[in-house]
């Protein structure tokens, strides 16, 4: 049902993409 899940996957992305740069700025 990937025409239901855009949301979803956008915001997961949204999050491993801050996530991601939280990480970043720590481990820096």
């Amino acid at each position: 049902d990937f025409s239901m899940q855009p949301p979803a996957q956008e915001l997961s992305a949204k999050d491993l993409h801050d996530v991601s740069w939280t990480f970043r700025h720590i481990y820096r």
